[in-house]
């Protein structure tokens, strides 16, 4: 999945886009003699920091194609109730794996995130998979 790549790629892009002073600061990084707790906290906002690059790219990528959808895809004015494109598959596609990725992220961290966070993983695909590709969605 391309978010996985994404997310495997976002420890080395943070490190590199923050300062390292503000990459420590922000994540907690603990010294050699922190506590167990200390060690947990830091390991939580590591990777709650580095979920959020892919998360906000699907954000950005997602809008700027559902805008598209919106006002520019002629297949999709033409016929607002059963109508489809490429684009809007792309768009669906891309929705459909990082709602994938978001649940396995918490499924794999769910000790770290807690079991809000993947009920809210859950809910995010489940919601996607009733109402994102029905017949009418996806043609």
């Amino acid at each position: 999945c391309a978010w996985t790549l994404v997310h495997n790629l976002a420890p080395f892009v943070n490190k590199r886009a923050l300062p390292r002073k503000l990459y420590k600061d922000l994540v907690g990084v603990p010294s050699s003699r922190a506590t167990v707790e200390e060690r947990k906290k830091a390991t939580r906002e590591i990777v709650d920091w580095d979920s959020k690059l892919p998360t906000f790219l699907h954000s950005v990528l997602a809008g700027a194609l559902s805008a598209y959808c919106c006002f520019f895809d002629e297949s999709l004015i033409a016929d607002k109730i059963a109508g489809t494109s490429f684009t809007w598959k792309l768009t669906t596609w891309n929705t459909a794996g990082f709602f994938v990725w978001d649940f396995i992220l918490h499924l794999r961290y769910r000790n770290i995130f807690g079991m809000p966070m993947l009920l809210h993983a859950v809910l995010g695909l489940a919601t996607y998979t009733i109402c994102g590709t029905s017949r009418d969605a996806n043609g």
